[in-house]
């Protein structure tokens, strides 16, 4: 089987004996050999941030959309557990 990424041949692990390499996405929807595989694991370390980003995004839009008497309780629960106020989080 030859990698999706860099078209070399995946060689198989020397201990598993598994032939078949590593999932290439969000690359690609094949399969990766070793030395590509790094590349997938920055682009999916870039997906979880924007992900993240978008995430917190959403939230800071939905708490400014609530009433203040559902902000004021919101405020009040996140101080008797110990999270953050929207505006600690980070931009």
């Amino acid at each position: 089987m030859n990698c999706s990424i860099c078209q070399n041949l995946i060689i198989p692990d020397s201990i598993s004996k598994w032939d078949k390499g590593n999932n290439a996405w969000p690359i690609n929807d094949g399969r990766c050999c070793d030395n590509c595989n790094h590349l997938v694991v920055m682009a999916r370390l870039k997906s979880q941030e924007e992900i993240e980003k978008d995430i917190i995004e959403w939230v800071r839009k939905d708490v400014a959309n609530l009433d203040d008497e559902t902000k004021e309780w919101l405020k009040k629960e996140k101080e008797k557990e110990g999270l953050p106020n929207a505006d600690d989080l980070p931009k």
